[in-house]
């Protein structure tokens, strides 16, 4: 019984630390080319419809897209798992209002989302407070403070002219903001993979030993 509990930690061991090369490699490849390209053409690298943001939009569908095959996958965690999936897709929405006007696919959006929290209204409060206690939950809310908070913050144009005074240039708000906004990305999309596999353990768990692994408790 020891040794089984040992090769598990091993393996549980070797399991996390390759998933923090890889989020260590995927920030750092990202940003140092984004470093070499802007020296070159840091105006098309950042502007709406070039790299940046088609980078921003893909992360977003892998985001949308783990949700969506989490909540087919993983039944004890599908309507949080739908609901995640939803912002995803309101997310994408705001992302590529360069394309198209946003109010009505946002708003049918929204009326989805709002459904499947009605329709789950029982079984959403303790999906929830199950997540917020979790691990992920750190990756998910600090993606989500980089995005709506500190990117529109620090990227404000009339912050960085009062900062930098005569040495502002317009496309320094465009650099600043859409780089904490594709960093908050990255923090949603491990959030995003560290959930679906608390998930997964959590199903194995209830499977194991026949019993709901994060009880009753409340928030």
């Amino acid at each position: 019984m020891a040794e089984k509990i040992d090769h598990k930690n091993r393996t549980a061991i070797v399991f996390g630390s390759i998933r923090l090369i890889f989020y260590f490699l995927a920030i750092f490849v990202t940003y140092d080319y984004l470093a070499r390209s802007s020296r070159a053409d840091a105006e098309n690298v950042f502007s709406e419809g070039y790299f940046v943001e088609w980078l921003q939009y893909g992360l977003i569908m892998v985001i949308m897209s783990l949700y969506f095959f989490g909540a087919w996958r993983l039944k004890h965690r599908r309507p949080l798992f739908l609901m995640l999936g939803m912002f995803a897709v309101i997310a994408s929405i705001r992302e590529w209002d360069y394309w198209w006007d946003r109010q009505l696919p946002a708003g049918i959006s929204l009326f989805v989302l709002l459904m499947i929290g009605w329709r789950n209204r029982k079984v959403l409060p303790e999906q929830i407070c199950t997540l917020i206690h979790s691990a992920p939950f750190g990756f998910l809310w600090s993606g989500f403070l980089a995005v709506a908070v500190l990117a529109q913050l620090v990227g404000h144009a009339e912050l960085l002219k009062l900062v930098m005074g005569s040495d502002f240039k317009t496309g320094y708000k465009q650099i600043i903001e859409e780089s904490l906004e594709l960093f908050g990305y990255y923090l949603i999309w491990f959030g995003t993979l560290e959930a679906l596999l608390a998930a997964r353990r959590s199903a194995e768990d209830s499977a194991r030993f026949d019993h709901r692994d994060f009880g009753s408790a409340g928030c």
